[in-house]
């Protein structure tokens, strides 16, 4: 039976469309006679309603359900997107015609779903797929809530950065795929110079938004498969895949020289940040453990010898790769 839903406003709004075509263009290809769909029964929709209640992964929920409506109704693909995240699910081929449903709950757009096919979609078609979105509806609404939360849970509130909860658990992922496909894994993990004397002349509101423009300028200076996360504090890491020793200690000084030219203006202040840095790289069996120690040591050991410098460590025997010079990175 369908889940109810709570007002007349919270339907879901249909735009169907079948696009003309110029046949000229067109690859030909043989159609399928269609056959009339048969109204799913009370039995049937509540197995449906049982399955999507087994998972509150959003892509997962989305897959069955394209599973459980292709069985009624034949279409060529299925996609699903919601507003302001980044799911997303594709599957099937497009077709000429489209079937459109923006499903909404008290006025909340959980999302779009776009049925495509290359015969037009029938009216009663089009109140089946309704009557299936009825029990989407409620099931995903969980899903969403759900994935915000852990997200949220995964999030530096401070910086918007991947936060340490993150960080172990894409490091153990980042380390296991290393190891299966023998690619080399590094991280840098930096820190502000003298943070505390921010904190201590302008105040603790001022440091944050050091912090906050540090971490952008961070982001803009990694690619877009480099992961950063906040450590701790005025600490951060960034876990570059695929990556080795060289072209992390290479985006390592790129990160420090973009933090000593951003001034950063706060008000009527104008305050000029630096980071050290150290640079590690995957050897062998290590783990998360051995990986970040490496690291940390080659940072405490840019702090040491002046500050503002990237110090890359070679090996399981933390040495330096030679020693680090002022303003410069300790190279192969």
């Amino acid at each position: 039976m369908p889940i109810p839903l709570p007002s007349a406003e919270n339907r879901f709004i249909n735009r169907t469309n079948s696009r003309k075509q110029n046949i000229a263009i067109m690859p030909k290809r043989t159609l399928q006679p269609v056959k009339k769909p048969n109204r799913p029964n009370r039995g049937w929709l509540l197995t449906l309603a049982r399955a999507l209640q087994t998972t509150l992964d959003t892509e997962e929920l989305v897959r069955i359900f394209s599973e459980y409506t292709a069985a009624i109704i034949n279409y060529d693909s299925i996609h699903f997107s919601a507003p302001g995240s980044e799911i997303e699910f594709q599957k099937g081929e497009l077709g000429k015609h489209s079937c459109h449903y923006d499903v909404v709950l008290h006025g909340d757009n959980l999302g779009a779903v776009h049925f495509t096919r290359n015969h037009p979609f029938s009216e009663e078609e089009t109140n089946i797929f309704e009557d299936l979105l009825c029990n989407f509806v409620h099931p995903l609404h969980n899903s969403l809530r759900y994935e915000k939360a852990l997200r949220a849970s995964m999030q530096d509130a401070l910086t918007g950065l991947r936060n340490r909860a993150s960080l172990d658990h894409n490091l153990a992922r980042e380390i296991q795929l290393a190891g299966r496909y023998s690619t080399p894994l590094s991280i840098i993990m930096l820190d502000l110079d003298r943070f505390k004397a921010v904190n201590d002349t302008f105040g603790h509101p001022v440091g944050d938004q050091v912090l906050q423009a540090v971490a952008a300028e961070i982001s803009e200076s990694v690619r877009d498969s480099d992961i950063v996360f906040r450590y701790g504090g005025e600490e951060f890491m960034v876990v570059l895949s695929n990556t080795g020793l060289v072209g992390a200690s290479q985006l390592a000084e790129r990160i420090r020289i973009a933090v000593e030219n951003g001034a950063i203006s706060i008000g009527k202040y104008e305050i000029n940040a630096t980071i050290s840095l150290g640079v590690a790289s995957l050897n062998g069996d290590e783990n998360a453990h051995h990986l970040i120690e490496k690291a940390d040591d080659g940072l405490y050991q840019s702090k040491n010898c002046g500050r503002n410098r990237v110090t890359v460590i070679k090996d399981t025997h933390h040495e330096p790769l030679e020693s680090p010079t002022k303003h410069g990175t300790s190279q192969a």
